[in-house]
């Protein structure tokens, strides 16, 4: 269990959570499982990592949901160099540059700062998940090597 958890925390310090979200559901209902067919301490750890992994997923769901509004506003700057370059193909990339930069100044540059908060909140998000995720299997790991209930 521990060996799993830590491939999954691995994909948190990859910059993959979402696939560690998805995956955190179906880590939870195993642990479960093997909690129910467990001695005693090895339930107490299998109960222990259920805990952890349904905590991380909906850690990972809340920073999706946090970053949907900056994620929109970096849809709307695609669709703005689209509709330039469609506009007018022979222009290359001139248009799409003239139009984003046009519509930079007029919102006063806040597409780029929202694009910068995007990337920075999921690195600084995914860093904490990782660390909160490692010092705590790490923790119980140890017990567990001592053969104590988590």
């Amino acid at each position: 269990g521990y060996l799993l958890a830590a491939c999954m925390t691995g994909l948190v310090f990859l910059n993959l959570g979402l696939l560690a979200a998805l995956l955190s559901p179906l880590a939870w209902l195993l642990h479960r499982w093997l909690a129910a067919a467990s001695a005693p301490i090895a339930a107490s750890h299998h109960r222990f990592l259920a805990r952890t992994w349904i905590v991380t997923g909906v850690l990972h769901l809340l920073l999706y949901a946090l970053l949907a509004v900056p994620l929109w506003q970096l849809l709307v700057l695609v669709q703005i160099a689209l509709q330039a370059s469609a506009a007018d193909p022979g222009m290359g990339w001139i248009a799409p540059f003239d139009s984003l930069s046009a519509y930079i100044q007029g919102t006063g540059g806040m597409p780029l700062l929202m694009a910068a908060g995007v990337l920075l909140l999921h690195l600084g998000a995914a860093l904490f998940i990782g660390l909160w995720l490692s010092v705590r299997l790490m923790r119980r790991w140890l017990i567990w090597v001592d053969r104590r209930p988590a």
